[in-house]
């Protein structure tokens, strides 16, 4: 199975973002490992009760039991997966069942993994697609404890997700001002509102977000709203989300203007079999008449 790890981008992201980018040869070493000793899968209901949470051999926190580190935090981010899904990739490696009938332990993501037990606790399902790395157990010892050191480092920086659930969350809740919220996390107030909107992107586009970061998401996004009813949006992506942001900007002036010579026309086009009709007309009485009288038609036959 190929590893859906994204890569870092190179462009103006890490400056306008303030994203810092690991050594690659760190990134080229971890990904060497991955590909060589694990296998990716797609994380559920049924790999969460394989794993032996008392093992802590991998774990660099202090506690007797999982319930001791259930606070206000990890409460929040059982809410966040539960809202943006699981973002970032979960490391475990395969051993002999013990008594319990328990396979698996803990690389990385302890908390992560807690917030999940808990969410099929209140009797739900998971499943996310590629999200947890099961390490062999040949893999040297050193190997596991690198990646868990790296991963715990790392995951000291919030995803573009889940900056968006929590600025959603305190602006709904209205217990921070905007100028607080700015200067807490230091970032524009553009910046803000980019972030802040990427909760309502497409799940194709949401998905790519680490990968292309928010100042091309809000150009990609306002395209896809303008060219959404004559292609999919995994089209329009594929199609445009390598192209810098200037060229991004060209190509939504582009669409802009495409739009607006479409005005007043009716496009026929075949998609899979099906016949998809695109009308850009103004709903007046006159055109909804027939409009309903055309769609009792269709539905007749």
């Amino acid at each position: 199975m190929k590893l859906n790890i994204p890569d870092t981008a190179l462009d103006n992201k890490a400056k306008d973002e303030k994203i810092e980018i690991i050594n690659d040869d760190e990134k080229i070493e971890k990904i060497k490992v991955i590909k060589g000793y694990g296998e990716v899968i797609n994380l559920n209901n049924n790999i969460i009760e394989r794993i032996d949470f008392k093992d802590k051999t991998y774990i660099n926190r202090i506690y007797n039991n999982i319930s001791e580190i259930i606070d206000d935090d990890l409460l929040e981010m059982k809410e966040s997966i539960r809202k943006i899904g699981l973002i970032n990739i979960i490391y475990l490696l395969k051993k002999e069942k013990n008594d319990e009938n328990k396979d698996l332990i803990i690389v990385s993501g302890l908390r992560r993994l807690v917030a999940l037990k808990k969410i099929i606790e209140d009797g739900e399902k998971i499943n996310f697609a590629e999200r947890v790395v099961i390490f062999k157990g040949e893999i040297a010892n050193e190997k596991l404890e690198e990646i868990s050191i790296d991963e715990n480092l790392q995951r000291k920086n919030l995803t573009i997700l889940e900056q968006s659930y929590k600025f959603n969350k305190e602006a709904k809740k209205k217990k921070k001002g905007l100028k607080e919220i700015l200067e807490e996390n230091n970032i524009s107030k553009k910046h803000f509102y980019r972030i802040k909107k990427a909760m309502d992107y497409p799940k194709e586009l949401k998905e790519i977000l680490e990968e292309i970061g928010v100042a091309k998401a809000e150009i990609i996004n306002n395209i896809i709203k303008l060219d959404e009813k004559n292609k999919g949006i995994t089209e329009i992506i594929k199609g445009i989300k390598n192209l810098t942001r200037e060229e991004l900007k060209i190509k939504l002036r582009e669409t802009k203007k495409e739009n607006k010579n479409e005005a007043g026309k009716i496009i026929y086009k075949i998609i899979n079999n099906k016949i998809v009709i695109n009308i850009n007309l103004k709903e007046t009485e006159e055109f909804l008449k027939v409009y309903n009288e055309f769609k009792n038609n269709i539905e007749k036959l």
